[in-house]
């Protein structure tokens, strides 16, 4: 499944908070309300659209609007990336900042939209008091390979059709370089560092230590339904033999901490938790071959509940 992973530059021009461990939240509830208002022809619905109506509104079909036939099992084509703190608090007029935006398979024909969108809530105005910021320029990057594009310089507001994408090949090949760092070390354990709220259920329940089962399980889920939905079908791989040997990886230690959050919907009236785990987690397995892949995977696609609001992003160390 091919991803397209693009960086929003932007500066504040109003003092601008998007809100500590909410940035990605109010940047994505702001992005929904202005995608449904600039396509969504029944944005004022109070039940489930049809799934004709979802086939052909773009709005509705990037923020994945459930329907009564889908209700519990769509995927959006989309994860958010939010800025790093401290960027993520209180920004004084001219600061600069970023906003990453992953998409998913077919969901790449989603780029127009959200390069509109991102710059009218700029001039509208997000976050804590609604602070302003401009749109300057746009790049697509490759986080395996290094290769970065511009898309949309400084000055100018046309978008070049991206070149530069995160392919499978590029997931194999990170892998095996990590592989082949592990082995020349003679080493069998590794480090998550989880950089944003990660959430994962497991049973019904929130799982608030890293537990590797649950993790690669969560990626797995994520993974097939996102090839199934967005791309080209899931691949022949043993997906019960691999979650037989994600849970026989061993967390090490964990130096992390449950964090709250809560993220409210205008649409709704409602606050939501969101909350997660952060911090670095070691993890030893003997079992790297099979598994490293699709944890590399996962820095590409995140894993958890509510990546679309920047959750679940992760980087592997040694």
């Amino acid at each position: 499944m091919q991803t397209l992973q693009l960086t929003f530059n932007c500066t504040a021009t109003s003092d601008l908070n998007l809100g500590g461990w909410n940035a990605g939240s109010n940047i994505r509830g702001a992005l929904g309300q202005r995608l449904r208002r600039m396509t969504c022809e029944e944005r004022t619905r109070t039940a489930a659209p049809t799934a004709d109506h979802v086939l052909h509104c773009p709005a509705c079909r990037i923020l994945a609007q459930e329907t009564e036939e889908t209700k519990g099992n769509v995927y959006r084509a989309y994860a958010l990336i939010p800025p790093t703190a401290p960027q993520t608090r209180q920004l004084q007029t001219g600061d600069p900042f970023q906003v990453g935006l992953r998409l998913f398979g077919a969901g790449q024909e989603f780029l127009p939209h959200f390069v509109v969108a991102l710059g009218e809530i700029g001039q509208q105005g997000v976050g804590i008091g609604r602070g302003t910021f401009q749109l300057d320029s746009i790049t697509a990057e490759n986080p395996l390979t290094l290769a970065r594009e511009a898309l949309m310089s400084a000055g100018e507001r046309y978008v070049s059709l991206p070149e530069t994408f995160i392919n499978p090949m590029d997931v194999e090949g990170a892998a095996q370089q990590l592989l082949r760092r592990m082995q020349a070390n003679n080493q069998t354990h590794l480090q998550v560092r989880f950089q944003t709220l990660t959430r994962l259920i497991a049973a019904k329940k929130l799982v608030k230590t890293p537990d590797f089962g649950v993790l690669a399980g969560r990626l797995f889920d994520r993974i097939e339904a996102l090839h199934k939905q967005w791309g080209n079908g899931w691949p022949d791989v043993p997906v019960k033999d691999l979650r037989q040997l994600a849970d026989q990886v061993r967390l090490l230690s964990w130096d992390g901490r449950w964090q709250e959050a809560r993220s409210g919907s205008r649409r709704t009236g409602r606050k939501n938790p969101i909350s997660g785990l952060v911090g670095t987690a070691i993890y030893q397995s003997n079992h790297w071959n099979e598994l490293l892949p699709w944890l590399v995977w996962g820095q590409v696609t995140q894993v958890g509940k509510d990546v679309v609001k920047g959750n679940g992003i992760y980087q592997i160390m040694l």
